[in-house]
């Protein structure tokens, strides 16, 4: 079996994670196929909700959490658990080559078991992010932690950038929320021309009436100052007579 193959745990029998499998750990849990063993404490202390899994009384003559009988972790992804793990064990993830794809696959695993400061980081890293991608990006993380708070962030800064996204952007957006983006553009755009349109119409006005200003004590015409370019106009003042 090739190396490729044998490293795809969606397919295959159950096995032991080619990198993964910490002899000198304690825990062994599954996902999908592959088989990680694990250091209990590292499981246990970002997460109330795996500390309680690991905490569940054992019934039966099997004990959960050995090569035997591992915990079974349904409805994750081996590639999230591998960033997750790789981001303890070896280098943080916050400062690899692929750090912002990595931190979107630790984030739904960081929102399902409650990690809350790695939640936290992850987002807070995402916001430094001042580019198109990095807005997406922001606008897939609040779908994945369900924020209504971070997807109108995400929305503002794509709407305010003005970018036109490519087909994949769009589709990692999503239809709904590319459509909202349009939508504000185009509102953006309409209200800046109404504007444009309200300024021209008072500088035209401010003309019209330029030629019936006059001094206060000696009625002839006075100068006035453009409000478009503001150009001081000066009309000759002939001298009474």
């Amino acid at each position: 079996m090739s190396n490729t193959t044998d490293r795809d745990y969606t397919t295959g029998s159950p096995r032991r994670h080619h990198s993964l499998y910490i002899e000198e750990a304690d825990f062994v849990i599954q996902v999908e196929n592959a088989i990680f063993k694990v250091h209990r404490l590292f499981l246990s202390k970002d997460s109330n909700v795996l500390r309680d899994m690991l905490n569940v009384p054992q019934t039966g003559g099997s004990k959960e959490g050995t090569e035997e009988s591992p915990l079974v972790l349904t409805g994750d992804n081996v590639s999230s658990w591998e960033s997750l793990l790789s981001a303890h064990y070896d280098s943080p993830c916050f400062n690899s080559a692929n750090h912002t794809e990595r931190m979107l696959s630790i984030l739904p695993l960081a929102h399902k078991y409650c990690m809350v400061k790695i939640e936290q980081d992850i987002i807070e890293e995402l916001k430094t992010i001042k580019s198109t991608d990095g807005h997406v990006d922001l606008m897939v993380a609040a779908k994945m932690v369900n924020s209504d708070v971070l997807y109108k962030e995400a929305l503002r800064r794509l709407t305010s950038s003005q970018a036109r996204l490519t087909l994949d952007q769009a589709q990692r957006v999503g239809l709904e929320a590319y459509f909202e983006i349009n939508e504000a553009v185009v509102l953006g755009l309409e209200t800046r021309l109404s504007y444009a349109n309200t300024t021209i119409t008072t500088a035209r006005i401010a003309l019209e009436k330029a030629d019936n200003t006059k001094c206060q004590r000696c009625t002839l015409p006075i100068s006035w100052r453009c409000t478009v370019c503001q150009h001081i106009q000066t009309k000759p003042v002939l001298p009474r007579i």
